[in-house]
């Protein structure tokens, strides 16, 4: 009866304390789901605050992107603009050297010099405004574009200053010349150095002129 007794309280215990364990694992469990759960929830809010970001700095560098292609195409047309003015600069020359046959040789003749000396000043201002459109838009452009219309306008404005010296060589041979002058004494015809220094200049020009045209339409299809 005792054993019976002392059996029956054993089992009791050990059922008590199958339960306390079944319990005491349930419990855990249960803890560690929910601590999963608010761990997987944070590190979907993570990743949804990474994405947030992700998609705002990707945003702001395409705006950024296009701005920058924006103004290098602003600024290519900038310089195609100028290199266009650049080039026309010497073609009113020709019409400036035209001599009325029906005048004072003489006069004329000097008239038609001063003209063209007028018309090689403003083309000495349009290459120092070329040289300042370089100088403000070069930080768009690629280096090399940049270098190319470095080079032409000094070899611009070094043939300027080879024109600049003919001109001036003609002038004070026509004035040694005095009353002598003549459409056969004449020491230089008007309109072939007009049509030499226009033939000489587009040949500096061109080449560059051509680079920013194909630069500027590649920049628009872009």
């Amino acid at each position: 009866m005792i054993a019976e007794l002392v059996l029956a309280a054993i089992g009791g215990a050990g059922a008590a304390l199958g339960i306390a364990a079944y319990l005491s694992r349930a419990f855990l469990k249960l803890q560690a789901d929910k601590i999963l759960a608010r761990h997987t929830q944070a590190l979907a809010l993570e990743k949804d605050r990474l994405a947030h970001d992700l998609a705002i700095e990707f945003h702001q560098k395409s705006i950024a992107i296009s701005r920058r292609e924006q103004d290098r195409t602003e600024a290519l047309k900038v310089l195609y603009a100028v290199i266009v003015e650049l080039g026309a600069a010497v073609t009113k020359l020709r019409s400036l050297a035209n001599i009325d046959k029906q005048k004072n040789f003489r006069a004329a003749y000097f008239t038609a010099l001063s003209a063209i000396f007028t018309e090689l000043s403003r083309t000495f201002n349009r290459i120092a405004e070329a040289h300042k459109a370089i100088e403000l838009n070069a930080i768009y452009v690629d280096v090399s574009t940049e270098e190319q219309m470095q080079q032409m306008l000094v070899a611009v404005q070094r043939y300027y200053d080879q024109v600049l010296a003919k001109c001036n060589a003609v002038l004070a041979e026509s004035q040694a010349l005095g009353a002598s002058l003549s459409e056969i004494t004449q020491p230089k015809e008007l309109v072939a150095l007009c049509l030499e220094i226009e033939k000489n200049w587009v040949l500096i020009i061109e080449p560059s002129k051509v680079v920013l045209k194909n630069a500027v339409r590649h920049s628009l299809v872009a």
